[in-house]
């Protein structure tokens, strides 16, 4: 376990990603959208993981417009997210 001393705020998409977007059939467009999700609900997330590279993972659970729960760990591309001074908490190395 690693401890951490803050969230994190997404605020921009990957250039794969926003290209990815535009495009239904893109192999991306699922992770972009969800990527999009983090952006646009201005919420502040917890680490879920940071891996053996020192990349940032986080949790993303919600009930989608089907009434259908989902559970996913998405990898944030440095740059793309601001880290907000928060608690001392444990998440996972891997």
């Amino acid at each position: 376990m690693k401890s951490v001393d803050y969230l994190v705020r997404v605020h921009l998409l990957p250039q794969d990603l926003a290209l990815a977007i535009k495009d239904e059939n893109d192999r991306l467009y699922d992770t972009a959208k969800l990527y999009s999700f983090l952006i646009e609900s201005n919420l502040l997330w917890r680490v879920w993981s940071i891996d053996t590279y020192g990349r940032v993972w986080v949790e993303i659970n919600f009930v989608n417009d089907d009434d259908e729960e989902e559970f996913h760990t998405l990898m944030l591309d440095p740059g793309t997210y601001k880290e907000v001074e928060y608690d001392t908490y444990q998440v996972l190395e891997t």
